[in-house]
């Protein structure tokens, strides 16, 4: 099945404020088309678009030290033909105490996970099939969600903003000597050692000989860094930690209570010793272990083969969610097979609220210690 969004451009638009759960995303055939559904935007569906403008106005900004519930949101929607309920455009703000501020104004496509949520339910249905194309819209819902009774019991919650946990690591020396793999583009910059990108391959591929192939995978373990001279706010991936006693499938790996407690426990005694205090989970690796579907007419007259089982299936994109909610520096690197059963891989990370393929830099090594003793010296 097929998805496509619809965003207009236009002049002096009517704005709003909104809240996230005034939203929801409308689905139609086609442009224009008779309305198929509409779903509700809820909360968790822009947490993770407030996290990168954490990310990217503080974190890659060398301000660490502020932490995400420090900040305050908003959103304002820019409405077509200036009027609800189609919206032509979102702007999300984050801002701080001290008046610095970002904005955001992502691409329709941001919101692919709530059209996904409504295309689910119109399958089920059997009003749309898998193959079919299907457009979708922002608007503001026509009637605001209700408001709890004033009889209903309310909660005052109190949140601590604790600091995050980081390393500051000069990242020139670090670039110096690495190797970059794919195509770097602006997204933070993201380090693997030479041991834990085979390791992630090896727990990934680990299900490849299994009859049928299942899914495999473990968790990226590694620190957090600033860096004192630039400002730049990166990740190192140093360690892989196999989801073991996990339940996997042919097309999914289910983690298990026993599997938690396990890696959680391996964590705990890592941030308990002084070279790997800042070490914590970052991001996860999976194999999808079986050939993908279909082949090129032309296959043996192409130089590369591009038809892979490599993708961030809805899975993998709602388990990323789960876990990594407000985590805007998380990764997924998936390990698959392409058509000629050649062994691929690629890493996604976090951009415009999906996980989007990008590169990675790959070092020999890296001491958490010796990088911060040489920042010392220097200093």
């Amino acid at each position: 099945m097929t998805t496509q969004s619809e965003q207009v451009d236009f002049s002096e638009p009517a704005t709003v404020a909104v809240q996230a759960s005034e939203l929801m995303v409308v689905l139609r055939r086609e442009r224009g088309g008779p309305e198929l559904a509409r779903e509700p935007v809820v909360a968790s569906d822009v947490s993770d678009l407030f996290a990168e403008l954490w990310r990217d106005g503080w974190l890659r900004a060398g301000k660490p030290g502020v932490p995400y519930d420090a900040l305050s949101f908003n959103i304002t929607a820019q409405l077509a033909d200036g009027a609800a309920p189609k919206c032509d455009k979102l702007v999300f703000e984050a801002a701080d105490s001290q008046g610095r501020s970002r904005t955001m104004a992502p691409p329709t496509q941001a919101f692919q996970d709530v059209a996904s949520r409504a295309a689910q339910s119109l399958l089920a249905a059997e009003i749309l099939k898998s193959e079919d194309v299907y457009h979708y819209e922002l608007a503001l819902r026509s009637q605001p969600p209700q408001a709890p009774a004033d009889d209903e019991p309310q909660f005052t919650i109190r949140t601590k903003n604790t600091p995050l946990a980081y390393l500051s690591v000069p990242i020139k020396p670090l670039l110096a000597r690495a190797q970059a793999m794919g195509s770097v583009d602006k997204t933070f910059p993201v380090f693997y050692t030479a041991e834990a990108l085979k390791s992630a391959q090896r727990v990934a591929q680990k299900g490849a000989d299994d009859q049928p192939p299942t899914e495999t995978g473990g968790v990226l373990l590694g620190p957090l860094c600033s860096c004192p001279e630039t400002g730049e706010f990166f990740v190192v991936v140093c360690e892989v930690l196999e989801a073991k006693d996990a339940e996997g499938s042919t097309l999914s790996l289910s983690y298990t209570g026993k599997t938690w407690a396990r890696i959680q426990a391996i964590v705990r005694a890592k941030q308990s010793q002084r070279n790997t205090r800042a070490h914590r989970i970052v991001g996860q690796a999976h194999g999808h272990n079986l050939l993908p579907g279909g082949s090129c007419l032309d296959c043996e007259k192409r130089h590369e083969c591009k038809l892979t089982s490599v993708f961030v299936s809805l899975d993998d994109r709602t388990w990323s969610k789960a876990v990594f909610s407000k985590q805007p520096w998380h990764i997924c690197h998936i390990f698959g097979l392409n058509a000629r059963g050649e062994p691929v891989h690629a890493l996604f990370s976090l951009k415009e609220n999906r996980l989007l393929q990008r590169g990675f830099y790959l070092l020999p090594d890296f001491d958490p210690a010796r990088e911060e003793n040489q920042h010392a010296r220097s200093d």
